[in-house]
């Protein structure tokens, strides 16, 4: 009985921080001071391009608005 509260218990505080990380609070934050770098995702590009090579932006660089 003990074993299975302990794995009630585990199971639930999973389920709930896996709620808390999908909220996407983060992308809210990010689009009100934030924006992307596009002089610097240029100049990566274009090095790698002359290099024969390709770039996938997976997180593509952001800068302050402010900058």
């Amino acid at each position: 009985m003990n074993t299975a509260r302990k794995s009630l218990a585990l199971s639930l505080s999973c389920l709930l921080l896996a709620a808390c990380a999908s909220t996407g609070e983060t992308t809210l934050a990010r689009s009100s001071g934030w924006e992307r770098d596009e002089a610097y995702i240029s100049a990566v590009e274009r090095l790698a391009k002359e290099n024969g090579a390709q770039v996938y932006w997976v997180n593509p660089p952001h800068k302050r608005k402010d900058d």
